[in-house]
């Protein structure tokens, strides 16, 4: 948990226990096909649903919690690529920027299975997940061990497949190269109009670090240009 948490209040219980995830954000694995086809690739993700009045957050958490880390474990030749996150939302509570998910959100990754896997043969993933659950005033590090029991085979949909498929539309997609200026601790970011672009819904996002005036964008000389202060 970061210094920078200020007012937030670290909730932990005594030593060697662990919050009960359920109490703040409940998580599961969930997967595109229980019979994932051999020499395939398909989509898992670890479904985060908080309770009311908590969040999780971005890759890049901002000024206060920390970002949601996964240690997978996984037979011999099945591989699982990088966490990949929606966009998140913009918080701001007693000075802190934070970058947030806040409701129920799907963190995704793609598994791919090995040819040589025979159909039928056991597949169990599982996943070891930490994050953070806040609200306005409070933070708990929360951990659990997720299973999934897959089966090489046939590759059908499962039940989860069209969450998953929802989930991938929501992650952020690459731009054509924008323009990036630096003036003292302001930043301009111009981006080509052809991205047809809605500035009163365009936010910005940094990758690492944070940026406080991050939040609006605006039309200029018909390009798309968001103003930040570092």
């Amino acid at each position: 948990m970061k210094a920078a948490l200020g007012a937030l209040v670290l909730i932990a219980g005594p030593a060697g226990a662990a919050a009960d995830p359920a109490k703040y954000i409940r998580a599961e694995l969930i997967a595109e096909s229980a019979v994932p086809r051999p020499g395939s690739s398909m989509v898992i993700g670890i479904r985060m649903i908080p309770r009311s009045g908590w969040h999780g957050y971005w890759s890049n958490p901002g000024e206060s919690g920390f970002a949601p880390s996964v240690r997978w474990t996984a037979p011999t030749g099945v591989t699982v690529g990088p966490l990949l996150h929606p966009a998140p939302s913009l918080l701001k509570v007693g000075g802190l920027t934070s970058f947030v998910h806040e409701g129920p959100h799907i963190l995704l990754a793609r598994v791919s299975i090995p040819r040589s896997a025979a159909r039928g043969t056991n597949l169990p993933l599982s996943a070891t997940v930490t994050w953070a659950a806040c609200t306005a005033t409070q933070c708990v590090p929360l951990r659990t061990t997720l299973k999934l029991d897959l089966i090489a085979g046939s590759g059908t949909p499962g039940t989860s497949a069209a969450a998953l498929r929802a989930a991938v539309r929501k992650l952020p997609r690459p731009a054509p190269q924008g323009r990036m200026t630096v003036a003292g601790d302001r930043v301009r970011l111009q981006l080509p109009p052809l991205l047809h672009i809605d500035p009163r819904q365009t936010r910005f996002f940094p990758e690492t670090g944070v940026f406080a005036g991050a939040s609006g964008a605006t039309l200029h000389n018909g390009a798309i240009v968001i103003d930040a202060s570092r």
